[in-house]
């Protein structure tokens, strides 16, 4: 079962498929700035970093492990920004730096330092993991493929981190209006036998046409779950195969949706698995950027689900779907 390396935020369709995915989902020419935060020249985790223009703030997001963050402006097609000169404010703890004047479009990184006063600079050993999961019909081998290799996946990390991390784990289950449920959220809890339960406890059924309550999954998943205040990593698995709906209020729901997550630190990290479309994937890869995620997808090779895209991102690894999970899970906690 062997689906590939996630690439990062790169987007790199041909224009064709670029084009019509911007067109589908209400992207627009965005302009990204990395920003690098540091205290005494160590970096600073889960800070707060607001990119703002004429005071008024833009976008919000929240340092990895790394100390960086990524801000855009201009990323939906109804925001005809990026027109002048931005600020960026970072804040951690009782610590507050402005830079003025920035040009989005030849920046370059921004590395801001706090100074030696400013806390943050060892990140806290909190990790939630998220596991947002479409149950319709088509879903089966994915379903079963994680209710098996789920528990062995939070092992390795815990092992590989001398259990000195605070892991917390949620199962939450989707499929579309109409069918036996919309949605089935379960808590964080640092219990995974229980989780696994709750895992075995579905089948994959309903659904019918090709989108799905995506929507309504996020919203309930970034909105209505105690997420950790301070955390090393706040990840959200997005595991599906259809697209939400296109109709122009839920467009503008996702919007939201992404920018909510930017702004709360949740790094959105869809799992693309068969059935998935180019437009679909232009969406989910726009997605993991704005929040500083990775695209993962599973192919054919994986010998799960049917006939996957072959997906537009250039050379990838393949690996087997449990080491690439603990491979993603610590590149955001170490």
């Amino acid at each position: 079962m062997t689906p590939p390396r996630g690439r990062g935020s790169a987007i790199c369709f041909n224009g064709q498929e670029g084009h019509r995915g911007k067109q589908t989902w209400g992207f627009g020419d965005m302009a990204r700035l990395d920003v690098v935060v540091s205290a005494n020249g160590r970096a600073v985790s889960d800070a707060e970093v607001l990119l703002q223009e004429d005071n008024e703030t833009v976008w919000r997001a929240r340092t990895n492990t790394d100390g960086i963050a990524y801000v855009f402006a201009g990323l939906y097609e109804s925001d005809r920004r990026n027109q002048g000169t931005y600020a960026v404010k970072v804040r951690s703890g009782q610590e507050e730096k402005t830079t003025q004047g920035l040009d989005m479009m030849r920046q370059g990184a921004l590395k801001v330092d706090l100074g030696a006063k400013a806390t943050g600079s060892e990140p806290s050993d909190q990790v939630d993991l998220m596991f947002v999961v479409d149950t319709t019909g088509s879903m089966d081998d994915e379903l079963n493929y994680l209710t098996a290799e789920l528990k062995d996946v939070v092992q390795r990390v815990s092992d590989e981190h001398a259990n000195q991390l605070g892991l917390r784990v949620s199962a939450n289950f989707y499929r579309d209006i109409g069918d036996r449920y919309v949605i089935r959220p379960h808590p964080f809890t640092t219990d995974i036998d229980k989780v696994v339960d709750q895992f075995g406890q579905q089948n994959a059924s309903g659904g019918g046409d090709f989108p799905e309550a995506v929507d309504q999954a996020l919203r309930d998943a970034i909105h209505e779950h105690d997420w950790s205040e301070e955390a090393r990593a706040r990840l959200l698995f997005l595991v599906l195969d259809a697209p939400p709906h296109d109709d122009p209020q839920i467009i503008d729901e996702m919007h939201k949706l992404i920018e909510d997550a930017s702004s709360e630190g949740i790094r959105i990290i869809p799992v693309a698995s068969s059935g998935v479309d180019a437009d679909t994937e232009y969406l989910l890869r726009l997605m993991s950027a704005a929040t500083g995620g990775t695209y993962l997808f599973l192919t054919d090779d994986s010998g799960i689900g049917g006939d996957h895209l072959e997906p537009a991102a250039g050379e990838y690894e393949v690996k087997l779907l449990n080491d690439l999970l603990v491979e993603v899970i610590n590149r955001y906690v170490t």
